[in-house]
This record gives C-alpha cells, sequence and structure tokens, in this order.
C-alpha cells in the first residue's frame, strides 16, 4: 500500500478528526517527515483530503467525505466547525540534537525540490542536473537550520566513497554528524532498460551500506516513468523490482537473474542487502519517488 493510500484510509477511517502531518507519521509509523507532507499534498490536489490551518496549530488533513459532512452547508473554503485538541509538540520542531535536526534538513531539502519538479517549476533532465538542484536546495536549508553558536553547514559533491565506486552523489555535515546521499534518475524519454536500473538502485543500497562514518545514509530514485513504480514486473526484471509494495528482507541476497548471460559482466553479480528494504513510492503529478534510509 502505498503512502497516499495509507494516509487516506486511515483519515477516512477517522473521519471528521484532523491530523497534522507529525501525527500522520507517528500513527502510521512512516518513516520520513517529508514523505507525509507531499502525499498529504497530492492527496488534496485529488480532491481526497481537505488540509486546513487552525489558530494556533500546523495544518491538519481531513478526510473529505466526514469533513464536508460536518462543513454542512457553508460556503468558501472548507473550515473546521470547532477547533480540533491540540496535541502539544505536534506540529514541526526543529531538534536540538545535530544528528536528527540534519535529517530534517533532508527531509526539508528534498520537500522543496521534488515540489518544484512535480509542479513544473524545476526542469530535471538527468541525475546530473538532479545532484546539483539538490545540493543547491540542501546547502540554503541547511543555512537556516544552523542556529547553535560556531556550528556550520557544508554540502559536498561527488566526494570519495572510500571504496571502488566512483564517488557519494552528496554528502552534507552539521557539526560532528554527516549524511551521504545516493541519487538516480531516470527519466522515460530516455528508454531505459528498467531491470538493470532496478539492479543499479539496489547496488546503490548495499553501497550506502557499507559506508562508515556518517549517521544518515540515504537512497532517492526519481522518475517520471510509472513503470517502476506501478508496472507488472515480470521476466528478468522481477528479480529486481522496485515496484511499490516490495519488500526485500535484512540479510537478503538478490541474485539478478540474467546473471551469466549476457557479455558485459558488470551487473553479474549478487547484491547482499544488510537491513531490511522496502519500496513505498510517492507520486505527485506524474513524478514519482522512493526513498530509502539504511
Amino acid at each position: 500500500m502505498t503512502v497516499e493510500a495509507r494516509i487516506e484510509h486511515f483519515l477516512c477511517s477517522n473521519s471528521g478528526i484532523g491530523y497534522t502531518d507529525s501525527e500522520l507519521q507517528s500513527h502510521l509509523g512512516i518513516k520520513n517527515h517529508a514523505q507525509v507532507n507531499v502525499a498529504c499534498r497530492a492527496l488534496v490536489a485529488k480532491g481526497v483530503i481537505a488540509r486546513h490551518k487552525v489558530a494556533g496549530s500546523p495544518n491538519r488533513n481531513y478526510c473529505m467525505s466526514g469533513h464536508a459532512a460536518r462543513a454542512g452547508s457553508q460556503t468558501g473554503p472548507l473550515t473546521p466547525s470547532s477547533p480540533q485538541p491540540q496535541t502539544p509538540g505536534s506540529g514541526f520542531t526543529l531538534a536540538l540534537d545535530a544528528t536528527e535536526r540534519l535529517r530534517q534538513v533532508l527531509d526539508v531539502a528534498w520537500q522543496i525540490l521534488f515540489d518544484r519538479i512535480a509542479n513544473g517549476l524545476q526542469e530535471i533532465n538527468k541525475e546530473a542536473s538532479l545532484q546539483m538542484h539538490l545540493g543547491i536546495v540542501t546547502q540554503s536549508v541547511g543555512g537556516l537550520f544552523t542556529t547553535a553558536q560556531g556550528e556550520r553547514f557544508q554540502t559536498l559533491l561527488e566526494v570519495d566513497g572510500g571504496g571502488p565506486k566512483k564517488s557519494i552523489d552528496l554528502t552534507c555535515s552539521l557539526g560532528d554528524s554527516k549524511a551521504a546521499v545516493e541519487l538516480k534518475c531516470f527519466r522515460k524519454k530516455s528508454n531505459r532498460a528498467a531491470d538493470t536500473d532496478m539492479y543499479d538502485v539496489l547496488k546503490d543500497v548495499e553501497r550506502l551500506e557499507s559506508y562508515v562514518g556518517f549517521n544518515t545514509r540515504r537512497l532517492i530514485c526519481l522518475t517520471d516513468n510509472s513503470y517502476y513504480a506501478n508496472g507488472k514486473h515480470e521476466g528478468l526484471v522481477a528479480s529486481v523490482s522496485l515496484r511499490n509494495g516490495t519488500k526485500y528482507s535484512a540479510n537478503f541476497t538478490v541474485n539478478p537473474a540474467w546473471a551469466g548471460r549476457w557479455k558485459d559482466k558488470k551487473r553479474d553479480k549478487p547484491i547482499h542487502l544488510i537491513h531490511g528494504v522496502e519500496c513505498s513510492w510517492v507520486e505527485m503529478n506524474g513524478w514519482f519517488y522512493l526513498m530509502v534510509d539504511v
């Protein structure tokens, strides 16, 4: 079940009650705050939920069926008939811990960039442009999240990963806390081979698991091709599927079905995943992303 579907089901099962993004994240056990925010915005655009701000509280999300019934014959924008109980600290709070604040930087930076991409405000033609623009946004957000005296935030691209792989796509640091981010971008117009693309995504997860000295290790895969998220994965691609809802358990070895069949042996090797991987795609305006933290 997608993040959107989980949120829709939860809100409509609790019709008439408004929940902030942070409350939804907590109730549903979703790792990334950015996924919740993007999913809620997408559901609003589809007319499934309403999103309103009550004085002194962050935005609250409501199932449209229950919300419309409560609104009765009111005209104009729907608003709650009465303020909902407030949960202290349920809104966004800047973390004091540098490691947690660094994760907040990554979440907010990606949320901003993905919104811009999905709404046609930022053109991304390949992985290099995704890397560049995410670096710019991350550095800007990181600077704003640097609040303690003597702190410094830094974003770097193409950093030596200390292994056979070319380099780490993006790293950033806040004080002594560090994060490593690997990126993949698959444009539909490129007519790419989906099986090898998916292999490369899982290979990057394996590489991330090998990086030492990082508090946060994250992979982000962006695409405008729904096949990666929702396609029917059969044949060779089934062995490396990233279809929404696919799960790879911890200490699982991925064996590409084409091993030994092709002249190019670069992608013949098995991939060993130390941590479990769950494919939970987020969609907005025909754009999809998969985020995996290891």
